[in-house]
């Protein structure tokens, strides 16, 4: 039987990557087509939905929509039907059933939704650097901070499919709201968003002088290493907060792996080094001993992969 045109989506509060996956000859599925879009301009469901339906069609070069299967991997808290989006706060929506939205306007498809980190840590699992880690945690600190989990070898989703909503674990002292609504959340200190509003306004008070472009978190990254002593005291206070929160959830999970990504961490070695290091330190030692730190291996593919072969498995 031939295999369906299969894809996979990620959506994000800037971008949306597509991606076309086919059954190689060994087996194993692989992306033989990718396309990237922006959805900067227009963030209404409607918007991205057409984006969405734009970078499928390119991305299937004339095969029939109508018989595809669709994975989406987006940034946002799910119903248990995983059809509407209840809470996405980098696209400003609320109880949105986005899964019928994009299957209406692609003529028939098969569509599935799942969150973005399940995606993610479900094509690193199958086809990345989590590959053998039947018991995994990953966390990604990004524009937010986002979690999912392999358990015994399956992705776990949770009772209403919002498993892994780590960014909003709570700490005490955090007094800036977060994206979510509540205060307090991980998310409203360490997130890339979230510390960008910050560094604007320490930029104001006198802090990080030098340079007239926009702040975000690499700057700080260059910074610590120049000696700042700004710098240096906000990656400590960064890295604790995330030390604390990740070894706490490695005590309760006891996992094989820790699978720890995204922009920020990816994008500052310094804060990550530190962060592993408060975690050598916090985390309950039965937890730690054997626990396994790894950095993702697929880059943008993982979403969109992991998304397509979550559908593919859904809609066999």
């Amino acid at each position: 039987m031939n295999q369906p045109p299969l894809i996979g989506l990620d959506v994000g509060g800037t971008n949306v990557r597509a991606a076309r996956l086919e059954r190689r000859e060994d087996g194993a599925l692989a992306i033989v087509a990718r396309r990237q879009g922006s959805v900067r301009a227009d963030l209404s469901p409607t918007g991205v939905a057409t984006t969405c339906v734009q970078l499928i069609d390119e991305s299937l070069n004339g095969l029939d929509v109508s018989s595809a299967v669709v994975g989406v991997g987006l940034a946002g808290q799910l119903a248990a039907d995983r059809d509407r989006v209840l809470n996405a706060p980098n696209l400003g929506w609320r109880d949105v059933a986005f899964g019928s939205l994009l299957k209406s306007l692609l003529r028939g498809a098969k569509v599935a939704v799942y969150n973005d980190l399940s995606s993610i840590v479900w094509g690193e699992y199958r086809a990345g650097a989590a590959q053998g880690f039947d018991d995994l945690l990953a966390v990604y600190v990004g524009t937010g901070i986002g979690g999912g989990l392999i358990l015994a070898g399956q992705l776990y989703e949770g009772f209403a499919a919002n498993a892994g909503e780590i960014g909003h674990s709570k700490l005490p002292g955090i007094s800036a709201r977060c994206g979510c609504g509540q205060i307090g959340c991980i998310e409203a200190i360490a997130g890339g968003l979230a510390l960008e509003r910050r560094l604007v306004e320490d930029r104001a008070r006198g802090f990080l002088q030098g340079t007239s472009e926009a702040l975000n978190a690499s700057h700080v990254e260059r910074a610590v290493a120049a000696g700042d002593v700004y710098a240096d005291a906000l990656w400590t206070e960064v890295s604790e907060s995330l030390s604390l929160v990740l070894a706490n959830a490695i005590g309760l999970l006891n996992p094989r792996g820790l699978l720890l990504g995204g922009g920020v961490l990816d994008g500052c070695p310094e804060l990550r080094r530190r962060t592993v290091e408060g975690l050598a330190k916090h985390t309950v030692a039965v937890a730690w001993r054997g626990l396994e730190v790894v950095a993702p291996s697929l880059g943008a593919d993982a979403g969109p992969m992991g998304a397509a072969m979550l559908a593919l498995s859904e809609h066999r």
